[in-house]
């Protein structure tokens, strides 16, 4: 009995999360001169939107302005002493190779961090530190 009723709120949980989402959903755009990797999706240089819930949701997806690289990633809340001054994304620089690390909005002490991935795990034992690349947002 206790299953059918966790399985029932599941599925009413999922079926008002679209409904919901558009409410807090935030989107930035992003110009990228460089190809980088998002979660598990390696995504070439270009102009990217990025789409975002709150970041107690979880989550945020890229997709190219022509639509034809994308990439869903999951993140965990950070929180700053200050509130950032820029919308922006921040990478992770090894060499020539970059990975989406953190996103952050204009006037919000939260930011989102990713969950370095495998290929970024392997290529950081190769360095002490890695650089950063910090991009604003454009102006919509």
């Amino acid at each position: 009995m206790r299953k059918h009723t966790l399985a029932t709120i599941a599925f009413l949980g999922l079926l008002l999360l679209p409904a919901l989402a558009p409410v807090y959903a935030e989107s930035m755009k992003f110009e990228v001169p460089f190809g980088f990797v998002a979660g598990q999706a390696t995504l070439p240089a270009g102009e990217y939107q990025l789409s975002r819930n709150e970041p107690v949701q979880g989550a945020v997806r890229l997709i190219s302005s022509n639509g034809s690289s994308a990439a869903m990633c999951l993140t965990h809340g950070i929180q700053s002493n200050r509130p950032s001054g820029t919308t922006k994304l921040i990478f992770n620089r090894y060499g020539s190779h970059y990975f989406l690390s953190q996103v952050w909005s204009e006037g919000n002490d939260l930011g989102q961090v990713l969950r370095p991935s495998k290929a970024e795990r392997e290529i950081a034992r190769t360095f002490s530190k890695p650089g950063k690349e910090i991009l604003t947002a454009s102006k919509k």
